[in-house]
């Protein structure tokens, strides 16, 4: 609307300049007071539509009434200057253009048919005018009005395809972008172990962004009920992750459920005892998630007005459930093998690293609150024997004895452990190291006066330390377990509390921190595994590229150490692609441009997973495995004199297995050619350097195809 009054007013302005041309000697000239009242009115008004008047917040039809006013004036001028000889014809062209522009269709026509007829008028007062030929001049005008204006009517309707076509493409994009930004910041939740709550409230917190909601919640189903396990809104969640509700009837959740298929719901009645009116929100989408072809649970979004969420809400959120299924999957499978990796497959108490991690944090409290904490370890006298005398069967049967012993001395918050084959530990929050002894004097009595079945007597020992003896965890586990051999080296079927009058101080272990970073790897190994395994045609490429990235290693003369450094860093190489979607990562033919925008993330986020587990150096080789002297690599684009040896290897071996291992998008070469093909790509795709390497390894015939 602005635009045509802005231009409306510089047709105007134009018309006013113009019109005294219409003195100049010829047909009809008009009197001087005809042409200086239109001159007149034409700037004034020409003004009045560039300055005065706010055209975004004008009535509709004030255009239309400067149109139609042009044609009265033009008709007016007309009349005076000569009728069907009058040049001021041509000012009916400024009004065609400007109606086939600017208005809808049928109004656009109407005023090109009313420029015709006001160039007519002079057919019915000027006399002769109709013998003296102007109906042919009238005959060629209108035809010309009518074509220029459908010609201009026409491309605009083309423009304005255009333009929304063009805005689709731009809006699609956009959200395809935000989406996998969304997942990639899922999937990286994921891959540095993230707990499966956080992993939840980050899905549904991401669901909300995309479909610009008010709250958004991930639930999962269990029989007839439903848990939420994540949930992201502006206020505080009103209930915790965990929860659970009974599916109702009405409510998106059981629809879901009962048609597989996204559900909506705009507006609830004021009656209604929804859960989702009742906390104020009164649109609510509901997808379904899908993890290994059966229905895992719902991803839902609310808005506190009806018909906030776009039309398309449903089909968004139905394919964000679906690429987030992927995530949650992975989750959920980390989350069991975190609970197995946490527990004792016997007695399902919890494990060794399991109890040091709550042993640590437990002791971080109650040194910083000033609180007591006592820890006791507990080991069956002479089990050895026990098992070698009467089997394994009557030695498990004793040890879920015991565990069901201490198990009933424990109060709510303390943590039971198995620890060892015989070994237990109970930490014991909120209590000395007497009241301990108490308890574990009581399950020593207990086992003594009532042993499994066949055993016979069986007696336990104990060592016990409280927080205030030992001052921080390490030494409190140390100094219980100090105590414990103690009690077993003088006389066992004892609890024996550590007192350093007495029992000797032990020696600290310096390779603690060395062990969980093994560990780390060893983790990280195994989803670098998992995601090879994703495709059957890329299982066990990890391993290959550190076999061959270890001889090209040994060909260079690294050191030993160097060389275990390279093969470690090799193993968990596209560790990254775990940020990948499935859909992108096992796609059979070519990647689109903005897929493979997504696949070359890999190496960035490869390296932010492995940060803090491997060395600065290594971290540096996954981050660049993919990085070419040419500057056409990436994630960085580096040049020949930024590469690292390190990096220029790892990327050499990585290339070369993709080139030698079928893959669906092409086939794999033979080893002769694939060699001649590096060597071709010497300086370009890799580093001179690395390809000598290879070199050196074939000649010596270590190369293999996958």
């Amino acid at each position: 609307m602005r635009l045509a009054g802005r231009v409306s007013g510089l047709l105007y302005i134009t018309a006013g300049i113009t019109v005294p041309a219409l003195l100049l000697p010829g047909h009809g000239a008009p009197a001087l007071w005809v042409v200086l009242t239109e001159v007149g009115i034409a700037l004034a008004w020409g003004f009045a539509c560039l300055t005065i008047i706010r055209w975004e917040r004008s009535p509709w039809w004030l255009s239309h009434l400067s149109s139609v006013a042009g044609l009265v004036l033009v008709a007016l001028l007309m009349a005076a200057s000569g009728g069907t000889q009058s040049h001021a014809r041509l000012y009916l062209l400024f009004v065609v253009v400007f109606a086939a522009y600017f208005y809808p269709r049928w109004e656009a026509l109407a005023f090109i048919v009313a420029c015709g007829v006001v160039q007519a008028l002079p057919l019915l007062y000027q006399s002769g005018a109709v013998q003296n030929g102007n109906l042919r001049e009238l005959g060629i005008a209108f035809p010309t009005y009518v074509v220029a204006g459908g010609a201009l009517i026409g491309g605009r309707a083309v423009a304005d395809q255009l333009r929304t076509r063009a805005s689709g493409l731009a809006s699609e994009r956009e959200r395809t972008l935000s989406q996998h930004a969304s997942l990639r910041r899922v999937a990286t939740a994921v891959a540095t172990s993230a707990p499966s709550h956080a992993v939840f409230t980050l899905v549904a917190s991401e669901a909300a962004r995309l479909l610009g909601a008010d709250a958004a919640a991930a639930m999962r189903y269990h029989n007839d009920e439903v848990e939420l396990v994540g949930s992201w809104g502006g206020t505080e969640s009103r209930y915790p992750p965990g929860t659970r509700f009974a599916l109702k009837p009405e409510s998106e959740m059981t629809k879901v459920r009962a048609t597989g298929q996204p559900v909506r719901t705009d507006g609830y009645p004021a009656s209604s005892r929804h859960r989702g009116a009742v906390l104020g929100y009164q649109c609510c989408v509901c997808a379904p998630v899908w993890v290994d072809e059966k229905l895992w649970g719902a991803i839902s979004v609310v808005a506190a007005r009806p018909g906030a969420l776009g039309a398309d809400a449903e089909e968004r959120l139905l394919e964000f459930a679906h690429l987030a299924a992927t995530s949650i999957a992975n989750s959920e499978r980390q989350s069991q093998l975190a609970r197995r990796a946490s527990r004792d497959a016997l007695t399902g108490l919890a494990n060794h690293r399991s109890f040091h991690e709550h042993l640590e944090a437990e002791a971080a409290r109650a040194l910083r609150h000033g609180r007591p904490l006592a820890l006791a370890l507990v080991d069956v006298d002479f089990f050895r024997q026990i098992n070698e005398r009467m089997g394994h069967d009557i030695g498990d049967r004793l040890l879920l004895k015991l565990a069901h012993t201490l198990h009933a001395l424990t109060r709510k918050g303390d943590l039971l452990a198995r620890l060892g084959a015989d070994e237990f530990g109970l930490l014991l929050p909120e209590t000395d190291k007497r009241s301990a002894f108490v308890v574990l004097d009581r399950a020593r009595q207990r086992m003594a006066s009532a042993p499994p079945a066949g055993v016979g007597p069986v007696t336990l020992t104990a060592g016990i330390c409280d927080i205030d003896t030992a001052g921080g965890e390490g030494s409190l586990y140390r100094l219980a377990d100090a105590a414990l051999q103690w009690g077993k080296t003088h006389g066992r079927d004892v609890c024996w509390i550590y007192d350093p009058s007495i029992v000797p101080v032990p020696a600290i272990n310096p390779d603690a921190s060395e062990v969980e970073r093994c560990h780390a790897l060893a983790g990280l190994q195994a989803l670098s595994r998992a995601i090879d395994a994703k495709d059957p045609l890329t299982r066990e490429h990890s391993e290959r590229v550190a076999a061959l990235a270890v001889r090209l290693a040994g060909v260079k003369r690294w050191s030993p150490e160097r060389v275990e450094l390279l093969e470690s860093a090799a193993l968990v190489h596209d560790v990254g692609k775990i940020g990948v979607p499935d859909a992108i990562l096992l796609k059979p033919g070519k990647l689109e441009p903005a897929e493979y925008e997504v696949i070359k993330q890999h190496a960035s986020l490869g390296a932010q997973i492995v940060e803090g587990v491997l060395s600065s150096e290594q971290v540096e080789w996954v981050r660049s495995h993919h990085e070419r002297p040419d500057g056409q690599g990436y994630p960085n684009g580096l040049l020949a004199s930024s590469l690292s040896e390190g990096a220029a290897l790892l990327a050499m071996a990585d290339a070369f297995d993709a080139m030698t291992a079928p893959r669906a998008y092409s086939k794999p070469k033979d080893i002769d050619t694939a060699v001649r093909e590096c060597h071709e790509l010497s300086g370009r795709q890799f580093m001179p350097d690395a390809v000598r390497a290879l070199g050196a390894v074939y000649e010596k015939g270590l190369l293999s195809a996958a």
